[in-house]
Parts: C-alpha cells; structure tokens; sequence
C-alpha cells in the first residue's frame, strides 16, 4: 500500500513549508488517506529527513524539514494565551532559569517543546535547570545563563536573610513553600518541624519557669514572715503545700489527652465529588482516580452538551501551584477547567484566579461532619 504514495512527492510538499497529513494528501490529491500518508511521514521522520512539532494545528502535528524549522512561529498563533506569554517572554529573554518563573510559566515552558530547549549549568556545585529559545546554541546560551544565575543568586540571600530573622511568620503562608521545588519545599516543611519543636519546647519551659519561680518565691516568703513565729509542724505544712505545686507544671499534659476530643471527619471523598456534582447538574462521563485524594473527571452539562475538565483534590490549602498545571491541562484539551476541593484558596491563588487563573472555575466541597 505504501508504494502507492510516493516518498519524494510527499517530502516535495514538505519542503514548501510546515503541513499536515490533511493538506498534504489534498495538494496530492489522495482524497481523505490521510493513514496511508501520516505513515509515510513516519518513515521520512525515522531517516531524519523531517521532522514533527509537538505544537497542533486541528489536532494534528506539523511535519517539516529541519531547514524550516524557524517557520513554526507563524503558527504561534495556534498556541493558547498562556503559551503564548511565555513564548513572547523566553524570546526576548533567550534564557530563563526554571525555579525563578512562576508555575504557570514552568508548566507552559515543558509545553512549548518546539520553542522552549532545556538545558543544565553547575551553580556552586548544584545543577540548575535552564530553558533556551530553540534558535539560540547551547555555546551562546550557556553564558547568558551563568550571568542571570549570578544575579539570582545575589538577590537571593537578601530575601531569604530577612525571613530567617522572623521566627513563625515566614511559615505561615503555604502558597510560598509549596511554590519552591520539590528539593526547597522538603527544606522548607524540615526547618517549620525544627522550628515549631524549638517553640513547644520554650513553652514548656516558660510554664515550667514561672511555676518553680512562685513556689520559690512563696517559701522563701513564709520563712521571712512566719519562720520565727512557727514551729517544725508548720514548716512541714508547708512543705506538704508545696509538694503539689511543685507538680503543677505537669498539667501541660492534659491538653495533649484532649487531642483526641477533635477527631477528623471520616468521609468518603468521591462520594463527596459525586454529590457536588450532582448539585451542579452535571454528569461523570470518565474519572481517573490519581491517588486517594485526587481525582480527574470529565464532566458534562446535558443542557448545553458542554464538557469540562475537572481536578478534584482533598486538601486544606490550595494554592496556585495546584491549579495553574490543571488550567494549563485543560486548555490544551480545549475544555473550560473546574477545580473542586474540600479545602480553601491561598490568599495569592485567590487574587490569582480573575488574572493569571482566568479562565479556571473554583468549586469548594462542603464537608459535613
């Protein structure tokens, strides 16, 4: 069958530009064997002579030569909004370090293959991640990155003195740690342990202090006013009082027996996805259970035969970093994104959701308890 289709006539359509199976079978007039030409494309691919853009046109991929590979920005237009900042942004930049974007442009920078190159430099013994624009070589991308590492790296000690004078504010908000990577979130989550253990350990002490302080203080005020006047039963009667005082910061303890009183409220997480939805008068077409608390859907609107793309997670602060790969995921499946969770916004997520987020519907579950 293939010898049906000429390899050459195809790589000639090929050479006048970026295209696809559909307008190539079209200029050669093979009707709608659209198969038969995309495995020949395949072939051409596999020796080198062409090759395919992870960017879509319809659905389908743009095949061309190596030569024209610059020729894929007149498609950019085809890309979603969010792409398209960031391509806008890494062309003027021509290199950009990963961990100093925001979610949102990270996601889109592993999106944007055909324009977006990664590539890695030792920063103090540390790789680092970087993206290149695809027409920029590693030899001239590489110095560009080690100079806007520098300057990271310098401003970077200024922020991060300041939190460190602090003690509990600079963990109080999630939406910062949980926007580092994996290896800064995991220091992050270490020193808020160290540093909550050293807290509850000063308390204990500040209780304990004071407690020693005023049996002290109460002896040594009874010997000055009543030592003369009294006798050794009275010294021993106070003694006996101040035995059980002594104890006294022991009771700290009976908080932690009280713990157990707020037990967490034992409930069914995909029932609780399933209700919410039946509330919003939509339908479950597909589900794929991610793990216990995380969920994807496809939902539809029967009324309007709309389908949405749907993340549902349980978790008790949700911040950009959560819903920015959702929306990015839902637009390339050119569905409106809806977000579910049984817990609340980040204060940054929450001002981001009519901006950056636009275009992402946020759902709270209630759980009842």
């Amino acid at each position: 069958m293939l010898q049906n289709i000429p390899k050459d006539k195809i790589l000639e359509v090929v050479k006048q530009g970026p295209t696809f199976p559909a307008k190539v079978a079209k200029q050669l007039g093979a009707g709608g064997d659209t198969v038969l030409i995309g495995a020949v494309l395949s072939t051409l691919i596999s020796t080198g002579d062409v090759k395919v853009s992870s960017l879509k046109i319809g659905g389908s991929p743009l095949y061309y030569i190596p030569e024209h590979e610059s020729k894929l920005e007149d498609y950019v237009d085809h890309l979603n909004e969010k792409d398209r900042k960031t391509f806008k942004l890494l062309k003027e930049a021509k290199v950009l370090q990963d961990s100093a974007q925001d979610p949102l442009a990270r996601v889109s920078l592993r999106t944007i293959k055909d324009f977006a190159k990664p590539f890695e430099i030792s920063v103090q013994g540390q790789k680092v991640l970087f993206w290149r624009f695809y027409n920029l070589s590693l030899d001239d991308a590489e110095p560009l990155a080690k100079a806007a590492a520098k300057k990271i790296s310098a401003e970077q000690p200024k922020q991060e003195s300041k939190p460190e004078l602090k003690s509990e504010p600079k963990f109080e908000s999630k939406s910062e740690s949980e926007s580092f990577t994996a290896t800064e979130h995991k220091a992050m989550t270490d020193g808020r342990v160290a540093v909550e253990a050293h807290a509850e350990v000063q308390e204990i002490l500040e209780e304990h202090k004071p407690a020693k302080q005023t049996v002290e203080e109460e002896l040594l005020k009874h010997e000055h006013t009543h030592e003369p006047k009294h006798t050794h039963i009275d010294h021993e009667r106070h003694e006996k009082a101040a035995k059980p005082k002594v104890h006294q910061p022991k009771t700290p303890k009976t908080p932690k027996e009280s713990k157990p009183k707020i037990p967490k409220a034992e409930y069914n997480f995909f029932e609780l996805i399933l209700n919410h939805v039946a509330s919003m008068k939509l339908d479950v077409i597909s589900k794929e259970k991610i793990k216990k608390s995380e969920y994807d859907l496809i939902l539809k609107n029967h009324d309007t035969n709309e389908y949405f793309y749907c993340k549902a997670k349980d978790k008790s602060s949700v911040s950009e970093s959560d819903l920015a790969p959702a929306l990015i995921f839902a637009q390339h499946k050119r569905m409106p994104c809806l977000f579910m969770t049984t817990g609340e916004l980040t204060k940054k997520a929450e001002s981001m959701l009519g901006k950056e987020l636009s275009g992402l519907k946020f759902e709270h579950i209630p759980v009842n308890q």
